[in-house]
């Protein structure tokens, strides 16, 4: 059972096997868009991840933070009905999200998720956020990390009676 963690389901959100993906926490969260008086449509992008939301009836879109395969940043544009495109924010690099969400005026709700709206000129966009899960960030290699995440585990005794006749 040595390494047993390392290559079962490991509980970084990395690959199997993957030390790097290990190093860094992530965090999954949720946004789910909300109708926008004034524009045709707007854009989120967060580490290269897209969320375009048209006016329609609304649903929560998966998001990944840090994305190690996607450029670090966070955008958000709106197209208004007269054709202009608004860039609302535009904040490169790794801390983008974080700034993005800094940038918003925010509202927590009592059943954790968050109001978010930005605002320029004319132009309001509104969306509402939860929080999925959080890894914790990691030290050293190996399988260390996932051992510790599945100390006092419990294993039946057993996994099949010997006894039982086959089916």
């Amino acid at each position: 059972t040595n390494g047993f963690a390392r290559w079962v389901a490991p509980l970084s959100g990395g690959a199997a096997g993957g030390a790097a993906a290990a190093a860094e926490p992530q965090t999954v969260f949720q946004i789910l868009p909300q109708p926008s008086t004034g524009t045709t449509e707007y854009t989120i992008a967060i580490d290269g991840q897209q969320l375009r939301y048209r006016n329609t009836p609304p649903q929560w879109t998966n998001f990944v933070w840090p994305n190690p395969q996607g450029s670090p940043g966070a955008t958000l544009s709106a197209t208004t009905f007269d054709g202009r495109t608004v860039q609302l924010v535009n904040e490169p690099g790794r801390y983008g999200l974080e700034k993005l969400i800094n940038s918003a005026q925010r509202k927590r709700r009592p059943d954790g998720t968050f109001d978010l709206t930005w605002a320029q000129g004319s132009v309001n966009v509104s969306v509402t956020m939860r929080i999925i899960s959080t890894s914790q960030p990691t030290s050293g290699g190996g399988d260390q990390p996932q051992q510790q995440s599945l100390r006092g585990l419990q294993l039946p005794s057993s996994v099949a009676d010997a006894s039982a006749g086959a089916a």
